[in-house]
């Protein structure tokens, strides 16, 4: 079954699914899979603190690469950031 996250597609992963309701449940062995995923492409686990560079009237922030694949970011794009717990 496909789980995805905030509109990111992490992966297939095992689970079952209600017959009476349709309701999907992701087994132990899907969770771990869903977790090992999603902490490998950085959208939760453990984060990464990045130092902001100030330029005139922009701030700047390094982004790590396995980041920047994982969020399909390319040259230019603009990213959304929120404050934590938003």
């Amino acid at each position: 079954m496909e789980y995805t996250y905030k509109d990111l597609t992490v992966g297939m992963f095992e689970a079952d699914v209600c017959d009476g309701c349709g309701r999907v449940f992701f087994t132990e062995k899907g969770s771990d899979g869903i977790d090992g995923c999603a902490m490998a492409m950085g959208i939760w686990g453990q984060g990464v603190d990045r130092e902001g560079l100030r330029f005139d009237d922009r701030t700047r922030f390094r982004v790590p690469e396995e980041a920047v694949g994982s969020l399909s970011l390319g040259y230019g794009d603009v990213p959304t950031l929120r404050p934590q717990g938003r």
